[in-house]
């Protein structure tokens, strides 16, 4: 199955260029270019990631990105943050609001495709994800793995 990746960002060129190289790499690209309409495309699902520029115009990244969380819907997609906010500050709040990783501008479009396959190989592990399911014995945390039935 084709992994579907949503690409959120204001610049029309960070869109084309990701969206390019994510399908030459075999996957499904949606875009969106700021929070709300980020937000309606994750609801619509299904998606198996979103990156998210940190600064979009509408709700900001940061916002979406708490939204997706709090949403039983869309809570395990995993997140990799965009962003040209580079500070030490900045990389630890998105992380703390719910990214699983964060990339700062500009970027390694290498290196940003290698972040995307090792966040789609471990959220599809069967002991980490549900794969869209209800999960029975295993449940994802943010801090990983956790037995549902366990202390």
């Amino acid at each position: 199955m084709t992994a579907s990746v949503l690409v959120v960002d204001d610049n029309p060129g960070v869109v084309d260029l990701l969206c390019g190289q994510l399908r030459s790499a075999g996957y499904r690209c949606l875009a969106a270019s700021d929070g709300p309409a980020a937000l309606a495309l994750a609801a619509a699902g299904p998606l198996d990631l979103v990156v998210l520029d940190r600064v979009l115009p509408g709700i900001d990244g940061l916002e979406v990105c708490r939204r997706l969380r709090s949403d039983p819907r869309t809570a395990r997609i995993p997140i990799l943050m965009l962003s040209g906010c580079a500070d030490e500050v900045d990389r630890i709040v998105g992380l703390e609001v719910g990214a699983d990783d964060y990339v700062t501008k500009p970027f390694a479009v290498r290196e940003l495709l290698a972040r995307v396959g090792a966040l789609l190989r471990r959220t599809r592990s069967p002991t980490l994800s549900c794969w869209g399911r209800a999960c029975s014995s295993w449940t994802r945390t943010r801090a990983g793995p956790a037995w549902a039935g366990g202390p």
